[in-house]
């Protein structure tokens, strides 16, 4: 829900908004079965790869604090 309103805010809408989403579950289905240094390093590669399909690093940033907790590397 917060990763919702995080992009209502920001205007993503449509092709992207799915994009992003799809970050969110990945973080969070990384946070199921690894934390603390293990799980930046997922966020990091995770964001790695997201960002390379076209998105907003800013904005993957914010989604990484929301589903984790603390930034990546």
């Amino acid at each position: 829900t917060k990763v919702r309103e995080l992009l209502d805010d920001n205007g993503i809408l449509a092709n992207f908004r799915v994009m992003y989403l799809n970050f969110a579950r990945a973080l969070y289905r990384a946070k199921g079965h690894n934390s603390g240094l293990a799980l930046r390093k997922i966020a990091t590669a995770e964001k790695a790869k997201f960002t390379q399909y076209g998105l907003d690093p800013t904005i993957l940033d914010k989604i990484v604090e929301i589903v984790i907790g603390t930034t990546a590397y």
